[in-house]
C-alpha cells in the first residue's frame, strides 16, 4: 500500500468533502507531527475525527522531529510553512514503498514540490484517482471534484488542469489492484 504523506490543508479538505476515511482506507496516511498537532486543534473541521483515527492506528502520525534535513540545491524549504517542510522532509528522508507521494494543497508547497520534482497531488484529484482506480463513479468523482473547488482556494488554472489530466497522466498515482 502506498504512503501518502499529506498537509493539514489537504486533511481538512478531504475531510470536508468527506473523503477522508476512504482515503484514509485506500493509502496508508501519513501526518508529520506538526501537521497533526495543526489539525487537532479543537475548532478546526474534523479535530476530533482526526485524532479518533489516530488513535485507532487508521491513519499514522509521526513523532516529532527536531531537525529536517535535505537534499542541498533545494531552494525555497526555508519559506514554507512547518507543516509543509515537514511534510516533505519527512517524505523525502523515508524508504516509502513504490507508488508514495505527497498530498499537498498548500500553494507554496505544491510549487515546491513540483519545481523539485518530488511525486504529489492535491486533495483536488483525489477523486479523479479513485475514478480511475475503480473505486467511484464517474458522476460521484465530478461531483466530490466540484464540492473541492467550492471548499479549497484553487485557481482557475489548477482547475482547469485537473479537469484535463487523463488516466495516463495520474498514472503514478492509481491504486493498483491485487
Amino acid at each position: 500500500m502506498a504512503l501518502v504523506y499529506l498537509d493539514a490543508s489537504s486533511a481538512i479538505l478531504l475531510f470536508r468533502a468527506g473523503l477522508f476515511e476512504q482515503t484514509a482506507r485506500i493509502f496508508s496516511l501519513v501526518l508529520a507531527h506538526e501537521v497533526f498537532r495543526e489539525i487537532n486543534q479543537d475548532g478546526y473541521p474534523g479535530a476530533g475525527h482526526f485524532r479518533d483515527m489516530a488513535a485507532s492506528g487508521k491513519i499514522k502520525v509521526l513523532e516529532p522531529k527536531p531537525h529536517f534535513t535535505f537534499p542541498r540545491g533545494m531552494t525555497g524549504f526555508s519559506a514554507l510553512d512547518t507543516g509543509e517542510q515537514e511534510t516533505i522532509a519527512r517524505y523525502l528522508g523515508s524508504e516509502s514503498p513504490a507508488g508514495s507521494f505527497i498530498l499537498m494543497d498548500d500553494g507554496q508547497g505544491a510549487r515546491f514540490c513540483c519545481h523539485h520534482h518530488i511525486p504529489f497531488i492535491n486533495a483536488l484529484l483525489v477523486p479523479k484517482i479513485f475514478w480511475y482506480s475503480g473505486l467511484m463513479k464517474e458522476t460521484q468523482a465530478k461531483e466530490k471534484m466540484q464540492l473541492l473547488t467550492g471548499l479549497g482556494r484553487y485557481s482557475r488554472r489548477i482547475i482547469s488542469k485537473a479537469g484535463k489530466l487523463s488516466c495516463k497522466d495520474l498514472a503514478d498515482f492509481i491504486v493498483k489492484k491485487g
